[in-house]
């Protein structure tokens, strides 16, 4: 019998095929979390000159010490220049300043209010006034890393197996993003986060094609569909996750533990059916489906894709 003969008989979107199916779409949580984390990874926040260790401010709370410390920078923007000169510029001298008083670029370094971000990557690699655009590059090298993903790993899942290949990016998403809270360079940020981009455009391409691989013909547009939806399900959880973590190094460790918690259960999902009969490993895809039959109390023939016994099916129907 051919694969989708079997599956119409034992269920074409059976309980067990259901959980299989499940688990791997899971794997599509971490996938948006990793596409969209930088929106809070990288959340802008009002920031101005540092004011030198030599000049004292007469404050008493954090508002007030941040309200002194922003006026020393210039208070109000320029618009015949690019800059943003009261986050980017400040006075040369900080005493007897007049409207016409020269201005100079940031000599301290930056000082970032803290209300709603408590770090971010522009704090901690200095991505402000003649550098902010860097921050956009980093998303753009990120997408230009799901484009090599998308080649090289539904090659290697095409070679190696989808669960083997799913292992392997999973492995790599969690470890890299690990890895990248704790980086102490932009360059090195920039890398990890192309790196983790090919890993997760091999999960989440590899995931949509396990998912329509499993199912039968009557199941596969709805299979298909469903796996965006576990997408969006996880771009509602980082909102959420962005909202209780507003430090970019710890959002970064919560943000990669749930791929690492798959690679634990991962070994035991099967792998798919579909692409073992592609291989010519019969057995190992007969194992699978007498799995699934019986998960379903359904009998099939002991080797439901031997040739001669869907010769004489055919023969006996005729």
């Amino acid at each position: 019998m051919k694969l989708d003969d079997v599956l119409a008989r034992i269920g074409e979107f059976s309980p067990y095929q259901l959980w299989v199916y499940h688990w791997y779409c899971m794997l599509a949580f971490s996938v948006a979390f990793h596409h969209l984390g930088q929106v809070f990874l990288g959340g802008a926040s009002d920031h101005w000159c540092a004011p030198p260790d030599t000049l004292t401010t007469n404050c008493t709370t954090l508002d007030e010490c941040q309200l002194q410390n922003s006026s020393f920078s210039v208070p109000v923007d320029d618009e015949d220049t690019a800059r943003n000169e009261h986050n980017c510029m400040q006075y040369v001298s900080y005493f007897n300043v007049t409207e016409d008083a020269p201005l100079e670029e940031c000599t301290n370094g930056y000082e970032f209010d803290h209300s709603q971000y408590t770090n971010t990557i522009q704090e901690d690699f200095t991505l402000v006034c003649k550098h902010k655009r860097s921050a956009a590059l980093a998303q753009s090298v990120y997408f230009f890393g799901l484009l090599v993903g998308s080649i090289f790993f539904g090659s290697v899942a095409d070679r190696i197996g989808r669960k083997p290949t799913l292992i392997i990016c999973a492995v790599l998403q969690s470890s890299l993003g690990l890895i990248t809270a704790f980086v102490q360079s932009f360059a090195a940020y920039v890398c990890l986060r192309f790196l983790i981009a090919t890993a997760s455009m091999g999960i989440y391409l590899i995931t949509f094609v396990f998912a329509t691989e499993l199912v039968g013909l009557k199941w596969r547009n709805v299979a298909g569909n469903v796996v965006p939806i576990y997408w969006g399900l996880g771009i509602m959880l980082l909102a959420f996750l962005g909202y209780l973590v507003r430090d970019w190094r710890k959002l970064q460790i919560v943000l990669s533990v749930p791929t690492a918690v798959a690679v634990i259960y991962m070994p035991f999902l099967p792998e798919s059916v579909r692409w073992l009969l592609s291989q010519g490993e019969v057995a190992k895809a007969e194992a699978i489906i007498h799995r699934a039959a019986r998960a379903s109390k359904v009998t099939i023939p002991e080797h439901p894709f031997d040739e001669k016994l869907e010769v004489n099916i055919i023969i006996s129907i005729h």
